[in-house]
């Protein structure tokens, strides 16, 4: 499952032009995780990053989709937006995505 995941991160990476930065991806399990409440079980995408090693990771506790890649890689590249401005880019890029294969007529593809 973890192959079709960094196939997304690969695709990414090369679209937004940060092929050079090291990103990998980490499952862990939901009980790794503590809700608002504190109780361990919750859900989890999110990206760590480490600016001494140039290195990040995209921390799941499940399959990461097209925007959740998109989406943690958007915080990687512009450290200064905030959250809503965050979602705003991943959909415009996923959108700019979308109009450039269906557009020119190319199937959309597989990962």
């Amino acid at each position: 499952m973890l192959s079709k995941a960094y196939r997304k991160l690969s695709y990414w990476r090369r679209s937004l032009g940060i092929e050079a930065q090291a990103v990998r991806i980490e499952r862990i399990s939901r009980m790794q995780v503590t809700n608002e409440e504190g109780k361990p079980g919750a859900g989890l995408v999110g990206i760590v990053v480490d600016t001494e090693l140039n290195e990040a990771v995209i921390v799941t506790t499940r399959a990461l989709r097209d925007d959740d890649v998109v989406h943690e890689l958007t915080h990687l590249t512009n450290p200064e937006l905030d959250h809503p401005q965050v979602d705003r880019e991943t959909s415009r890029l996923l959108v700019m995505r979308n109009s450039i294969y269906h557009g020119n007529g190319v199937k959309e593809r597989e990962y």
